[in-house]
């Protein structure tokens, strides 16, 4: 995305800001990752940001946390 963005559009994004959702896949949520009925998930609600800290963008991404994980630094 951030490629995407230095190429197609107006301001690239800089950075995201991400905030990590638990869910689960159910009813009351509905993910397309090829999850069973109840099985967790993280979604990924992102704020995309230009250099000079303009928002510029929202998305979100489901993550099947069987394959993908993450790692925080706080220093």
């Amino acid at each position: 995305m951030f490629e995407f963005s230095k190429r197609y559009c107006r301001l690239p994004i800089d950075h995201a800001v991400v905030q990590l959702v638990p869910r689960k896949n159910g009813a009351d949520e509905v993910t397309m990752l090829e999850l069973e009925r109840d099985e967790p998930f993280l979604r990924l609600h992102e704020t995309l940001y230009s250099g000079n800290a303009a928002v510029i963008g929202w998305s979100f991404i489901d993550v099947n946390s069987r394959y993908v994980t993450f790692e925080v630094f706080r220093g």
